[in-house]
């Protein structure tokens, strides 16, 4: 578990994320401790993170009503969008049906949400890598 932790992070860097804005911002502590039991804040605050990865602009437009959830109402208005995001993202092919399910998002705990996390943010650099394919084909300098 911990190299999917290590690898998640690893990610979001390489991504471009500002993990210490992210928790200033939030107030939500970003560690490996942080889904040993459920974790609602936390999740939404990655999920968020990463779904946004994918189109800044139109994915961050979607969650508009219900960014930051604050309250239980708010987080069942995220988990909503969030999903129909997600259904979204495996209608275009950019997610599997298996990354992120509303179920993981419901438990927001243990070792399933940290594959889940990982695995959506694998997919978001191999979007992010077919975006920029002319970088890859050109090889380091």
């Amino acid at each position: 578990m911990e190299d999917e932790i290590r690898i998640l992070f690893n990610n979001l860097r390489l991504l471009g994320c500002d993990l210490t804005m992210l928790q200033k911002a939030t107030r939500v502590q970003l560690n490996s401790q942080m889904f040993q039991k459920a974790n609602h804040k936390g999740m939404a605050l990655l999920v968020h993170t990463l779904l946004c990865l994918f189109d800044e602009k139109s994915i961050r437009a979607q969650f508009q009503q219900c960014w930051f959830p604050y309250s239980m109402v708010e987080m069942r208005d995220f988990k909503q969008v969030a999903a129909k995001v997600i259904d979204d993202l495996i209608h275009k092919n950019k997610l599997s049906a298996t990354d992120l399910t509303k179920g993981v998002m419901e438990t927001a705990a243990g070792i399933r949400m940290w594959q889940s996390l990982r695995a959506v943010s694998d997919a978001c650099l191999f979007d992010r890598l077919n975006h920029n394919a002319n970088i890859v084909g050109r090889g380091i300098p």
